[in-house]
């Protein structure tokens, strides 16, 4: 259970691999890419020293849902999105409203934007000639870091 310490609004998980599940929400730039979920959204926006984080009850994994939907109805989450804990086919039969939809959308739009904008960023990138006076052997480099790292020189002399 993630607590915000700030206004107490909660999200209640559950995870038959807590390792794996620790590892998605300390990795920011999956953070980035899920802004679908409040809990999320509110890592990012208050940082992890304005949350808590609380693991509720060790179980069996048969008995995982049974105890989501208990802290379910005992806690009230406001950051979960769905308001019943799931099973394996999770959300099915559940449908974003139109709003979600439309945010959905234009979440997609700006990535591939974004994605675009890179690719063809690296695209346009001027690459560096190295050549070697001694042997007049040529080295094509991708950048200037590169080129510094191969000749173990700071960049700024290049």
């Amino acid at each position: 259970m993630w607590t915000s310490k700030l206004s107490g609004n909660k999200y209640i998980g559950s995870s038959v691999n807590l390792r794996r599940r620790f590892i998605e929400y300390y990795n920011t730039n999956r953070l980035l890419i899920e802004t679908s979920m409040p809990i999320n959204i509110a890592l990012l926006k208050y940082g992890y020293f304005n949350l808590s984080l609380d693991i509720l009850k060790f179980c069996e994994i048969s008995k995982l849902m049974v105890r989501e939907k208990h802290y379910f109805n005992l806690l009230s989450p406001e950051y979960n999105i769905l308001k019943n804990p799931g099973n394996p086919s999770r959300g099915r039969g559940w449908k974003h409203s139109e709003t979600t939809l439309e945010k959905m959308k234009l979440a997609a739009n700006k990535f591939f934007e974004n994605l675009l904008h890179k690719s063809l960023g690296q695209a346009n990138r001027k690459q560096i000639e190295v050549t070697d006076l001694s042997t007049g052997s040529k080295i094509i480099y991708h950048a200037i870091r590169a080129v510094a790292r191969t000749l173990a020189i700071d960049k700024k002399h290049i």
